[in-house]
């Protein structure tokens, strides 16, 4: 899930809902992945501050590798709104339709991004 972290509400009530939600489905994982440069540190702060546990994507290496899922990953593309623009179940030819969107959805919320 790519998602934007910071001080915008509607990320943070997003996480918050899906946090709660797949606390009742503990065979889902929840891997918030930002589009901020330092993802991770980002991703890292707002777990601690808000007390979520789950694994953080650190950006290198094969992620199947690093989390070993059970099946394949379902990728959700989230706007800069909070509304899902698209669902992937990633493959090793899907990384052009998931670049593409996700050019696009930079261009949507940061003028001049995603060039």
């Amino acid at each position: 899930m790519f998602l934007r972290t910071g001080n915008y509400g509607y990320a943070r009530q997003t996480i918050e809902f899906l946090t709660r939600a797949l606390a009742l489905v503990p065979e889902v994982s929840f891997l918030p992945v930002t589009l901020t440069p330092d993802f991770n540190l980002d991703v890292r702060a707002f777990a601690s501050a808000k007390g979520l546990e789950y694994p953080v994507y650190d950006g290198a290496g094969h992620l199947p590798g690093q989390f070993r899922p059970a099946q394949s990953p379902m990728l959700c593309l989230i706007d800069h709104k909070g509304y899902v623009r698209d669902f992937y179940s990633p493959a090793g030819n899907d990384r052009e339709a998931i670049s593409s969107d996700l050019r696009g959805l930079l261009r949507d919320v940061l003028p001049g991004a995603g060039q």
